[in-house]
C-alpha cells in the first residue's frame, strides 16, 4: 500500500504507513533486519519527496549500514540504496559526496545486471543529476542518452522511468544552448505524464516548469504562461504550502507575467516565492537575495 501511494505521489500518506510499518516491525533475524532496511529506504524516499532530506539521510544510512553487513558486497538491494543515499546528499547541496555513492551503485550494477537493465538507468539518471549540479553537463548528457537508450529498448513506450529521463535529459539540453531539442524531449515526458500519472501528480508539475522554461527562451511567453498556471495549481495541491518546488515555480511565473507586462502580478507571486524560501532558513539565501533585489526594482517603477 505504502508502495502504491508512494507512486501516485500521495506523499503524506505514504509517509504514515511506512512509519507505522517501521515502528512496529522487530527485526531479530538477518533476513528481518533486511526488511526493516526497505522500510527505512522507503521512509528516506518519501522524505525526499516531501523535501525532508535532512530527516531522509539517518533513514537511508541505517539500511546502507544493515545491507552492507547482512548482504554480499555487490548486491542488488545494496545499489538501491545506494542510489537513494545518493539522491539524499544531493538534495543536501553534498553533490560530490552523492556522486561517491552513485558511482559505487553504477559499479555494481554493472557488475551484475544485464547491460541493458532499467536500474541501471535509474543509476544513470541520479548520476546525471549529480553530474550537472558539479557543472559537468556533458557528462551528465551522456549518462542520460545511455539511460534513455536502456529504457527504450527494456520499457514500455510510456513508462514512468523514461518519462523521468526525458526530464532531466530536457534541462540539460537546455543548460547546453539547444532549448528547441529540450523542447521535444520535455513534450514527450509531458506526454507520457499525463497519460500514466494522476492530474495532480507533482513530476507532472515538474515537466510543466520546465517545459516552460524552453518555451520563454524559445520566445513563447503566453504558452509558458499556461503551463506553469498549471504547475501552480498542482503543487498547490498536492504539495505542502511552504514546498521549494512551488517557490521555485512561482520564480518562473513572476518571470513569465514580467515579460508580459503584468508587473503587479509578478510582485505577487516573487513576494509569495520569498516567503516560502525565507521558511527554510538560510537554506535559499541566494534565492532570497535574488528576488528581494527583483522586487525592490519593481516596487522602484510600479
Amino acid at each position: 500500500m505504502g508502495i502504491c501511494l508512494l507512486e501516485s505521489g500521495q506523499y503524506e500518506d505514504a509517509r504514515q504507513v511506512f512509519q507505522e510499518l517501521l515502528n512496529s516491525y522487530t527485526a531479530t533475524s538477518n533476513d528481518e533486519y533486511l526488511v526493516k532496511a526497505s522500510f527505512l529506504s522507503c521512509l528516506g524516499s518519501v522524505e525526499i519527496y516531501l523535501d525532508q532530506a535532512h530527516f531522509a539521510l539517518p533513514y537511508l544510512q541505517e539500511a546502507e549500514t544493515i545491507q552492507r553487513t547482512a548482504l554480499p558486497p555487490l548486491h542488488p538491494a545494496l545499489a538501491a540504496s545506494l542510489n537513494s543515499l545518493g539522491d539524499c546528499l544531493r538534495e543536501l547541496g553534498r553533490p560530490q559526496e552523492a556522486l561517491e555513492k552513485l558511482e559505487e551503485a553504477e559499479t555494481i550494477r554493472r557488475t551484475v545486471l544485464p547491460p541493458l537493465h532499467p536500474n541501471l538507468a535509474l543509476t544513470l539518471y541520479h548520476l546525471a543529476s549529480c553530474l550537472r549540479d558539479l557543472s559537468r553537463p556533458l557528462d551528465a548528457l551522456e549518462k542520460l542518452e545511455e539511460a534513455g537508450t536502456i529504457q527504450r529498448t527494456a520499457l514500455p513506450p510510456l513508462h514512468p522511468h523514461l518519462a523521468l529521463t526525458l526530464n532531466n535529459l530536457g534541462p540539460c539540453l537546455h543548460d547546453l544552448g539547444r532549448p528547441q531539442e529540450a523542447l521535444e524531449k520535455l513534450e514527450e515526458a509531458e506526454t507520457i505524464r499525463r497519460t500514466v500519472l494522476p492530474p495532480l501528480h507533482p513530476n507532472l508539475a515538474l515537466t510543466l516548469y520546465h517545459l516552460a522554461s524552453c518555451l520563454r527562451d524559445l520566445d513563447h511567453p503566453l504558452e509558458a504562461l499556461g503551463r506553469l498556471e498549471e504547475a501552480e495549481t498542482i503543487l498547490r495541491t498536492s504539495l505542502p504550502p511552504l514546498h521549494p518546488d512551488l517557490g521555485t515555480t512561482l520564480i518562473n511565473l513572476g518571470g513569465c507575467l514580467r515579460e508580459l507586462d503584468r508587473a503587479q502580478e509578478t510582485l505577487e507571486k516573487w513576494e509569495e516565492a520569498r516567503t516560502i524560501f525565507q521558511s527554510h532558513g538560510s537554506r535559499f539565501e541566494s534565492h532570497i537575495q535574488r528576488l528581494t533585489q527583483q522586487i525592490d526594482q519593481i516596487k522602484g517603477n510600479v
